[in-house]
């Protein structure tokens, strides 16, 4: 499998965020293979060890999960808000997995919003229509 940036990994295993990931990976409490990790790492996650505080982390499922909601008024999509607000990260908190909201809608709307842990998925799978350019 292709190498891929640890804090990736842990986006990928739905265990936190990739700027949580490098704050921990900052502060030493990531090992591959035994080792310390450092930002700028890549690994194998088919053939290394990660270890996050001493326990060796691994992804939940295999496959992707895919989730539509109608966001209603008052949210704000985002999955953490310095402010305070409601996000709409309240609205999938009890999946058991870290879904991430793919476009926006502001506070104020409501609509159709698309949740994935799939970081690659291509905008045509959503069968949504890139504007020529």
């Amino acid at each position: 499998m292709e190498k891929i940036k640890i804090q990736k990994y842990f986006t990928d295993c739905g265990i936190m965020s990739r700027r949580a990931a490098e704050k921990e990976i900052d502060a030493g409490n990531v090992t591959v293979n035994g080792l310390t990790a450092v930002l700028g790492d890549r690994i194998d996650p088919d053939s290394d060890t990660v270890a996050w505080n001493g326990s060796i982390i691994k992804p939940v499922s295999v496959g992707h999960t895919y989730i539509v909601l109608n966001k209603p008024m008052g949210y704000v999509t985002t999955m953490s808000d310095e402010s305070g607000r409601k996000t709409v990260a309240e609205l999938v908190s009890d999946l058991g997995k870290r879904v991430y909201p793919v476009g926006r809608l502001d506070m104020y709307s409501e609509g159709l919003l698309i949740f994935t842990d799939d970081g690659e998925i291509p905008v045509q799978t959503l069968g949504i229509r890139q504007a020529d350019k």
